[in-house]
């Protein structure tokens, strides 16, 4: 994530100038995550942005949220498979 907020790799973010995450959903099942994915890749732009400004209005940065929420689950996850382990 370091590498991406620094610029240093050459990714769609860095050609294109992102610099905050304004919008994410948080899946477990990938088939449905790319089910979701196409699904709203293929709406028009003003519908995404519909999408976006009704979740965050003022397009805030998510970034932090984003972090706190998948570490969380990422240590659940963890505590879980070694769990299943033991």
């Amino acid at each position: 994530m370091e590498e991406h907020l620094q610029g240093l790799r050459r990714d769609y973010a860095h050609y294109h100038r992102l610099d905050r995450l304004v919008y994410f959903e948080v899946w477990s099942d990938h088939d449905k995550f790319v089910a979701r994915l196409r699904r709203v890749r293929n709406w028009p732009r003003d519908m995404r942005l519909l999408l976006i400004e009704s979740l965050n209005p003022d397009w805030d940065d998510l970034l932090p949220q984003f972090m706190s929420e998948y570490s969380v689950k990422r240590v659940e996850e963890t505590e879980k498979d070694q769990e299943k382990a033991a």
